[in-house]
């Protein structure tokens, strides 16, 4: 569905920027 959608996309977003957080 188009909310399980963004739902994936943000938590995506989130991974990606706990990635970056823990590779500093």
């Amino acid at each position: 569905t188009n909310t399980d959608n963004a739902k994936t996309q943000k938590y995506k977003c989130l991974q990606r920027l706990k990635k970056l957080f823990f590779q500093v």
